[in-house]
């Protein structure tokens, strides 16, 4: 018997049952907008209680997204895990700067757990996006870029960049598509966040380059390493 077959027997069934059902959700703009709808409807608000780990996908556009957010999140207090993507298009075609983005980390401020897939016009936008979630101990990167990845750091971009830290509780990261220029700006962090689990999908010669003295920097806090090699060279 499904869950859902289980919430329809009788009135005690409901809650354990949507305890699990709601537990990890998916919200694409379209499905987004019919849960909204939900909670907002009188019969139907503490659902969202039992959500644990929340996954919101602006595909297409992310304008739905920008104003519904801060509708959204009083919703969501209990969540721990946030899967956040968006995607290239949706930068390009609907966030009209990093301010408008900022709407995820000030919505979700006490998260300890970020899943990302994100591409911005900079380095500086992308740390800046990540670094806004204080309180996290577990990153993983699926995707991440900058448009201007060419194109060399003014000193203005370094000493900007100084001011800016991931989480000091961080203890576990995870990044499938490492990028050199993300790498050597954790290694001049001050102070760096110290890892107990780390895991690397390196993608060409330089990224594998850009990790040694990033490691070195680890020192005896790191107890899992995981080094994945996918060059051609």
């Amino acid at each position: 018997m499904s869950l859902r077959n289980c919430s329809r027997v009788c009135k005690h069934w409901v809650s354990p049952s949507q305890h699990r059902l709601f537990a990890d959700i998916n919200l694409n703009t379209r499905t987004a907008k019919r849960f909204l709808r939900l909670l907002q409807s009188n019969s139907r608000p503490a659902i969202a209680s039992h959500v644990r780990t929340l996954h919101l996908h602006a595909l297409i556009s992310i304008d739905w997204f920008l104003t519904s957010v801060p509708i959204l999140a009083p919703y969501f207090q209990h969540i721990a895990s946030l899967e956040l993507t968006i995607h290239e298009t949706s930068i390009h075609h609907g966030v009209r700067s990093p301010r408008d983005i900022s709407v995820f980390p000030n919505s979700f401020r006490n998260i300890t757990a970020l899943e990302i897939w994100l591409t911005c016009e900079t380095l500086h936008e992308v740390v800046a996006f990540i670094s806004s979630f204080r309180f996290l101990e577990s990153l993983v990167i699926a995707a991440t870029g900058w448009n201007s990845e060419e194109v060399p750091m003014t000193t203005t971009d370094e000493e900007d960049l100084t001011d800016i830290g991931f989480s000091a509780h961080l203890r576990r990261f995870q990044d499938r598509w490492v990028k050199a220029g993300l790498i050597r700006w954790l290694t001049q962090r001050r102070p760096l966040p110290l890892l107990s689990t780390l895991s690397l999908d390196l993608h060409d010669v330089e990224s594998g380059e850009s990790i040694r003295p990033y490691l070195e920097r680890q020192g005896t806090s790191l107890r899992h390493l995981t080094l994945i090699s996918k060059t051609s060279r």
